[in-house]
């Protein structure tokens, strides 16, 4: 697939929530809920929402990190979102609260699901890299979606010419089903 439309996103720093799920201390099922200023590389200004979950977590020293299942939207304003989904890798550092952010500078890639307005029915990825500074940049690419018409017996009919054709195919049915 070829990329159609790219895009940079720059965060602001997020407000972090931290939802301390079943065992207390870090444990499957954690939540933590952000939101964060964003601006596009062509001066668009928006807000980022996010939900992460934690589902699973180092069971001896030598792992150094979690895997937590990411929702987020972008939203760009005039009805205009970009949802994002997928897995992240995060730091896992015994002792310290649940909620460490991503690694600094090591990119992260989610799948791009959907969105409305403008990116109504987008589809590609994003990379999301925390800078330094505990900003970060997201890396938007769209791809085209190739869409084939439906035959001509699949058009939308009304519910006047549907409801008939329902009930003769039911009276017609091999299952004897009325």
């Amino acid at each position: 697939m070829k990329v159609t439309t790219a895009l940079t996103i720059t965060q602001e720093l997020p407000t972090l929530v931290h939802v301390d799920v079943g065992s207390e201390g870090g444990s499957h099922g954690d939540m933590l809920a952000y939101t964060a200023e964003v601006t596009t590389d062509g001066g668009i200004k928006g807000v980022l929402s996010g939900l992460l979950t934690t589902v699973s977590i180092p069971v001896k020293n030598g792992e150094i990190f979690q895997d937590r299942i990411a929702s987020m939207v972008f939203y760009l304003g005039g009805g205009n979102t970009l949802v994002v989904g997928g897995k992240a890798v995060y730091p896992h550092n015994e002792g310290v609260e649940m909620g460490v952010e991503m690694n600094i500078n090591l990119p992260q890639l989610r799948a791009i699901l959907g969105g409305t307005g403008t990116f109504i029915g987008a589809r590609g990825q994003i990379y999301t890299t925390r800078n330094e500074d505990g900003t970060y940049e997201h890396r938007v690419q769209l791809v085209e979606v190739a869409s084939k018409p439906l035959p001509h017996r699949h058009v939308r009919r009304s519910a006047r010419t549907i409801l008939p054709h329902l009930h003769r195919r039911l009276n017609r049915s091999p299952l004897g089903v009325r």
